[in-house]
């Protein structure tokens, strides 16, 4: 499978640093999954044409080129405001069927906030026109300890648990486990 993360605020060297910290090995993913940032693709910006027809074109030419199964934006919030869209929900829609139409499937990364007491992924549900749906959270555990956790909230087309696991990260490595209730030291 080949992968494509197309960041919209960090730039490549920041993530590839990212990634070296947690031990990743980024020559050996490199072959797996590319990673773009936005000063590449704006740097290729022709006058008069709009931000999101030139970014499904450099899709589809990668697509063509490397192949390409997996597709992550992030972020939806910065994708607004490039975008500059009337309707988002109408435009992202017209975009992910356009995504799905060249057999690739798409992830789209935002933020959530938890102070307004609902679940809310979007300002107007637009990130439900993505293929997956993954929700990471930090949860404490006790007065001192604290875990990542991770549920699918959405994965098209796909039968799976709606249940939070514990998101475990070990010698360069993420796994998910059931939820850990109690930390030992």
């Amino acid at each position: 499978m080949r992968g494509l993360y197309i960041s919209l605020e960090q730039n490549r060297q920041s993530l590839e640093d990212h990634m070296w910290g947690l031990g990743f090995n980024i020559q050996k993913t490199s072959s797996l999954v590319e990673i773009w940032d936005l000063g590449l693709l704006r740097s290729s910006l022709i006058s008069g044409e709009t931000w999101l027809n030139l970014l499904k074109k450099d899709i589809a030419d990668h697509k063509s080129k490397n192949g390409l199964d997996i597709l992550v934006l992030d972020s939806l919030p910065v994708l607004d405001i490039i975008a500059k869209w009337k309707d988002p929900r109408e435009e992202l829609f017209y975009f992910f069927e356009w995504v799905r139409e060249i057999g690739v499937t798409s992830f789209l990364i935002s933020e959530m906030s938890e102070s307004s007491g609902t679940v809310k992924y979007s300002r107007n549900d637009e990130d439900f026109l993505a293929d997956g749906i993954l929700h990471l959270k930090m949860q404490f555990v006790d007065d001192v300890h604290v875990q990542r956790r991770v549920r699918a909230v959405k994965m098209r087309n796909t039968r799976h648990s709606m249940d939070f696991f514990t998101l475990l990260f070990d010698n360069g490595r993420f796994s998910v486990t059931k939820v850990i209730g109690k930390v030992t030291d």
